[in-house]
């Protein structure tokens, strides 16, 4: 009787009765389109927030590669100082310990506004006759800013002074009189590198913020 029933229907009836078509069949919905774009959030254009945040992208970029640089360059002179204590030691003596005029030296400038010494002395290793002028490894040796470090240098390596000296094996041309490293300069740029990443950090709070 259901088969007979169902023969006996017609296209729209068919239609009709399973529901396929009817565009009445579910008044209370709304097409998924329609749908889509009510609830979609809006969302600002990609520009405008390159524009906000391009300016703080790049001094936080400038920020750090300045704080890497400056620690690297503060940290370095106790690297040296820690592989020079391992160096073999030899002894030596003061051959010129003197200030420096601002017309002396490889660097003039310095000596407008820097007191410079010149400390000299000679050793032998490799059987041979060496020279040099490093006292301690850091940021320019020999060169102070108050004219009372200078006159410390002068009097504690006095000429013809017997003293130890450090020596590199692998180029004896290079050696030092101290194994710890000069503090004031090395200081300065730590500091200052670390003033770079604190800046740098608090440009990207800034940043999120706005």
């Amino acid at each position: 009787m259901f088969m007979t029933a169902f023969r006996g229907m017609g296209p729209v009836e068919w239609r009709s009765w399973v529901g396929v078509g009817d565009e009445h069949a579910h008044p209370d919905e709304s097409p998924p389109g329609d749908s889509f774009q009510k609830r979609a959030p809006r969302v600002s254009p990609p520009h405008r927030d390159n524009q906000r945040h391009g300016p703080f992208l790049v001094l936080r970029q400038v920020m750090l590669l300045a704080g890497v640089l400056l620690i690297l360059a503060g940290a370095n002179p106790w690297r040296q100082a820690v592989l020079a204590s391992s160096w073999p030691v030899v002894d030596g003596k003061v051959v010129q310990s003197r200030h420096l005029a601002s017309s002396d030296g490889q660097h003039p400038f310095w000596g407008s506004w820097l007191h410079r010494t010149r400390v000299e002395y000679v050793y032998v290793f490799d059987r041979r006759l060496w020279s040099a002028e490093r006292i301690e490894f850091g940021i320019g040796d020999q060169a102070f800013v108050s004219r009372d470090f200078a006159d410390r240098i002068v009097r504690r390596y006095p000429v013809d002074k017997s003293l130890r000296v450090w020596v590199n094996p692998d180029h004896p041309q290079e050696a030092v009189l101290e194994t710890t490293p000069s503090a004031g300069g090395s200081l300065i740029f730590l500091m200052a590198g670390v003033i770079c990443l604190a800046v740098r950090y608090f440009l990207g709070i800034k940043g999120e913020q706005s």
